[in-house]
């Protein structure tokens, strides 16, 4: 049994890949190949509800997840070629 199953915040399966979002990393496994685990994101600010979107274009799979956990910050990942894009969008939210 794996520790980390008591700790899973979110599970994207899309295709052939299974997104687990734990509180402060990201795992991402293959499926074609007895669920081997391709990638680590261990940089991951405190994310207590495991928020990440997986993009449902399969020829550019983008994974969204926090940045930071003070600002609106996101760090957007190409998990088909397991890389991070350099380029992170922040937000304001304003209240009237």
């Amino acid at each position: 049994m794996n520790l980390y199953f008591y700790f899973v915040k979110k599970k994207i399966f899309y295709f052939q890949r299974l997104i687990v979002c734990l509180e402060e990393s990201i795992y991402m496994f293959n499926m074609r190949d007895n669920v081997k685990l391709l990638h680590t994101i261990r940089d991951v600010p405190s994310n207590p509800d495991g928020l990440c979107a997986l993009s449902s274009n399969d020829i550019n799979p983008y994974l969204a997840y926090p940045g930071s956990s003070i600002t609106g910050e996101i760090q957007i990942f190409d998990t088909s070629n397991l890389v991070s894009i350099r380029y992170n969008l922040r937000f304001k939210l304003f209240i009237l």
